[in-house]
């Protein structure tokens, strides 16, 4: 009987975890068609949501609300910290990284990313990793590999940023809030300013840092298989 009660006790517990993740998800869906999207509306309204400390979404590694349609392992950010979904690279990537690289799509909009990309490209890049002084992370949702993240530091008062997103997993908000939750977590350098270069004509990558705080700072030009085409150089400033 003991166990049995035991039992129920977890059914019991883990239906409500259920109910209560379900009842913010239907909040939060509801704040982000009132505050039409990200930043500092849904911000503010998000601290008012029942279940949820405000600073889950200012200081916890949550800055910007993801975007409603995104899965459900991507809203739980709001509980368990963003910096679940981040993690170091390892070999056994490698395919996974080609099945989201061998897309002109998605390599048009990067500096060194080529195409074709293949299993040697994926290997040699994963190798270079361990004595880079970039630090790439992997984004994963629900246990799946969908891009990849980075830092470096471009001068002793700027670290510069770039990221990727695989095709298939464009449009669900998860480049901005990968960039905001980066840039609050505790691993990120507390440089007074961070930088990020895109493609004049990469609209989409230029919204996701705006959403971030992001401002053009100035014109400039950006190595592209052997080409220079004209990019924009974005600023984000610390207080």
């Amino acid at each position: 009987m003991a166990a049995n009660i035991s039992q129920i006790k977890t059914v019991t517990a883990q239906s409500f975890s259920l109910f209560v993740l379900t009842i913010n998800r239907m909040l939060a869906l509801a704040v982000f068609k009132k505050t039409k999207g990200t930043g500092s509306a849904s911000n503010k309204a998000l601290k008012t949501t029942p279940f949820a400390r405000s600073d889950a979404f200012t200081r916890g590694g949550f800055a910007i609300m993801p975007h409603a349609t995104a899965p459900l392992s991507l809203m739980l950010c709001i509980f368990i910290g963003f910096k679940g979904m981040f993690r170091e690279f390892n070999l056994e990537d490698s395919s996974n990284i080609v099945a989201l690289l061998n897309d002109s799509d998605v390599s048009k909009w990067t500096s060194h990313i080529p195409f074709p990309y293949t299993e040697n490209d994926a290997i040699s890049w994963l190798k270079k990793q361990e004595n880079s002084l970039r630090k790439p992370l992997a984004i994963e949702i629900e246990n799946k590999l969908v891009g990849c993240i980075s830092y470096w530091h471009l001068d002793s008062l700027t670290t510069e940023v770039g990221y990727w997103i695989g095709k298939s997993f464009w449009g669900k908000g998860i480049a901005t809030t990968a960039v905001s939750s980066l840039l609050d977590s505790t691993i990120f350098p507390t440089t007074p300013k961070v930088a990020a270069k895109v493609a004049a004509e990469n609209i989409g990558s230029q919204r996701v840092l705006e959403k971030c705080g992001f401002k053009v700072d100035k014109k400039c030009r950006v190595e592209k298989s052997g080409k220079m085409i004209d990019a924009f150089f974005y600023i984000k400033t610390n207080t």
